[in-house]
């Protein structure tokens, strides 16, 4: 889920409620099924903490970027122990 802090401003709710809806459809496990019963590779970009490592990897993705890599080679050494 996009963390956002919600504004007061009407517009601000109606912009974070929409993130929410793009983040449910493109972080669905039926859509990371999807791609890689097609052979499609995903890659997430740019994540940068370990409960965002653990979703992308729970639900699939081949491989993140990061702003931090040896955040991540920590946690990938971590998970393969």
């Amino acid at each position: 889920m996009i963390f956002l802090e919600l504004g007061n401003v009407g517009i601000a709710r109606t912009a974070v409620g929409v993130l929410r809806i793009i983040d449910w459809f493109l972080m669905s496990p039926v859509l990371f099924d999807h791609l890689e019963r097609r052979g499609i590779h995903v890659y997430l970009w740019v994540l940068n903490e370990e409960k965002h490592f653990d979703r992308a990897f729970s639900l699939g993705a081949h491989g993140v970027m990061t702003d931090y890599p040896s955040k991540l080679k920590t946690y990938l050494e971590r998970k393969h122990k």
